[in-house]
């Protein structure tokens, strides 16, 4: 076991040094005056990575690289995405010295290498996936200053479960979730919480074989850092729906009942959640009004993760686990025949919506609490204490903010 330590410790040393020979070679070959007449560019790989550092989380960062790329264009520097390239370069020398203490799994390490290895041999950065606006760029630049880790086909970082979910699930299932954050998961953090990764090997593509695998590789991590308490994750591409209507995709949620995991509606997908992207098939469904996929939360206990990775050490990166394509998915899975979905057993959000306020719930869950429950609540509780009795101030707030969570679950969302 030391031994086998030893050597994948020795194999991440390696993989490191290579990324970095990969990231100074295309620095001197590909920018070779760019620094010198980008006056303004941060001088040094730490300044990169704090400018990074700041993508989606601080609108000057993103002011600070429009400005910078707006002069490399005005100096005649900018080809395609040339400036962003060079800033995640230069991050990434930052960033590879901090690779061997972070608390992932060594595999992890090497798909970080990997990814540096990848953006150094992007010659000219035309891949659009470097567009400074891109969702594949902020998470791009998660996984380069360490706030993401990528995990091959999954990335992943660790966070805590957003309070907010609680206000997605339906009154009748509420009682459970809590529970089984309390019970099971052991609170609402740290948790990992995975995503589809835009800098996989096939963007275009989900694979069953390589979601295991990364899934395996964010166990191993979850294994090696004992605050973890489990995996939670929030996404469409669970729903029953979505198995319903393309069968190849069924496994994505299939894979989570079988392992145990807690699965829950959380309402209607946003139209901008990602699925009508890639699929042409998906988007005529939709228009025409026969699919309507659903958030779905999952929520995978430590110790059920740590005893589905035991089982299947097929998924090291020194086995080859077979890539089988979503396409190919439908012949070779057996999909059980499944009793009809909750959304259309009982009564959900999404059908009798008054106020459509899911897109503020979701990016600003402060705001939408306090104007659907707090203030509501707040407003009955002053008018009974002014006309009625200060006794029934705190009563009324309580019972005020527990209708109006059932008011905003059927008729906001």
């Amino acid at each position: 076991m030391t031994e086998g330590v030893v050597l994948r410790e020795v194999s991440s040393k390696k993989e490191i040094h290579a990324a970095e020979t990969a990231c100074r070679h295309a620095i001197s070959s590909d920018y070779a005056d760019y620094a010198d007449r980008l006056v303004s560019l941060p001088r040094d790989a730490e300044g990169c990575f704090n400018l990074l550092s700041g993508i989606t989380c601080d609108q000057k960062s993103l002011l600070t690289l429009r400005r910078l790329k707006a002069e490399a264009t005005r100096l005649g520097l900018q080809t395609a995405n040339a400036l962003e390239r060079f800033v995640v370069l230069k991050a990434y020398l930052a960033a590879l010295p901090c690779l061997p203490s972070l608390p992932v799994d060594h595999s992890v390490h090497r798909q970080f290498c990997s990814t540096c290895r990848q953006v150094a041999s992007s010659v000219d950065g035309s891949d659009a996936r470097f567009a400074l606006e891109s969702d594949a760029f902020a998470e791009l630049a998660q996984i380069v200053t360490l706030r993401r880790y990528h995990a091959g086909q999954l990335s992943f970082d660790i966070t805590k479960m957003p309070r907010a979910w609680l206000l997605k699930v339906h009154p009748i299932e509420l009682p459970g979730l809590i529970r089984e954050i309390s019970a099971g998961i052991g609170g609402f953090g740290p948790v990992v919480m995975p995503h589809i990764n835009y800098w996989r090997k096939n963007p275009l593509f989900i694979f069953k074989g390589e979601q295991e695998q990364a899934l395996w590789r964010i166990a191993k991590s979850i294994e090696r850092d004992d605050r973890v308490k489990g995996m939670i994750a929030s996404s469409w591409l669970y729903s029953a729906a979505v198995g319903e209507s393309f069968p190849h995709l069924a496994w994505v949620r299939e894979f989570f009942i079988e392992q145990n995991a807690y699965i829950v509606d959380a309402g209607p997908a946003l139209v901008d959640a990602g699925f009508l992207i890639g699929s042409k098939k998906r988007r005529q469904l939709y228009t025409s009004g026969n699919f309507h996929p659903r958030e779905t939360i999952v929520l995978w206990r430590r110790a059920h993760i740590l005893e589905w990775a035991a089982k299947h050490p097929q998924f090291g990166d020194c086995a080859h686990a077979q890539n089988v394509s979503v396409m190919a998915m439908q012949a070779a899975t057996h999909l059980r025949t499944r009793r009809k979905p909750n959304s259309q057993r009982i009564f959900r959000s999404g059908q009798c919506t008054l106020i459509d306020c899911k897109r503020l719930l979701l990016y600003k869950p402060r705001h939408y609490i306090a104007l659907t429950l707090q203030l509501p609540a707040f407003c009955a509780a002053l008018i009974v204490g002014a006309g009625w009795s200060a006794a029934g101030v705190l009563p009324v707030f309580f019972l005020t903010v527990l209708c109006m969570w059932v008011f905003q679950y059927f008729f906001l969302q």
